[in-house]
């Protein structure tokens, strides 16, 4: 049986990975946008063909790489963090007071339905990435504790 090898750059600073079975590249080192692909064999083709013309980890290796992806997606898609989320959440709060107001002032599962309805919303014009992430309970928890603190004053 042969072994698999991955043929793609390795240091973060590369901004292309194999994650998840998508093949990424992402804008900085600080990740803030990726572009991806489902993972074929034709891609990995392509990678070891590259791989064959450039010393591991050289800038035209990489380059090559990020070319994979670069010249199939075209557009940049936001990573979305809890930070980001979150604010976003607070955004929406803050123009629908009143929508929110049960929610915020009630139990937590409340709170946490409308936070799941402002979600899907979210996300149903956006393209979720394999790099999201969410919040977790504790943040929701934090979140509804300052936004209650903001509805009594």
């Amino acid at each position: 049986m042969s072994e698999k090898i991955n043929h793609f750059p390795s240091y973060i600073s590369h901004n292309v990975e194999i994650y998840e079975g998508y093949l990424c590249l992402f804008d900085s080192i600080y990740r803030t946008q990726v572009k991806f692909l489902p993972l074929r064999q034709k891609y990995l083709d392509e990678a070891k063909q590259a791989c064959a013309e450039f010393d591991f980890d050289s800038l035209k290796r990489v380059a090559a790489f990020a070319e994979i992806v670069d010249s199939r997606v075209d557009y940049w898609y936001q990573v979305w963090t809890p930070e980001l989320i979150i604010d976003a959440f607070k955004d929406d709060y803050s123009g629908h007071k009143k929508h929110y107001a049960s929610a915020v002032t009630g139990s937590f599962e409340e709170f946490m339905e409308a936070y799941e309805k402002f979600i899907n919303g979210f996300f149903y014009d956006s393209v979720k990435t394999p790099f999201d992430t969410y919040p977790d309970e504790d943040d929701l928890l934090e979140l509804q504790r300052e936004l209650l603190a903001e509805l009594v004053d």
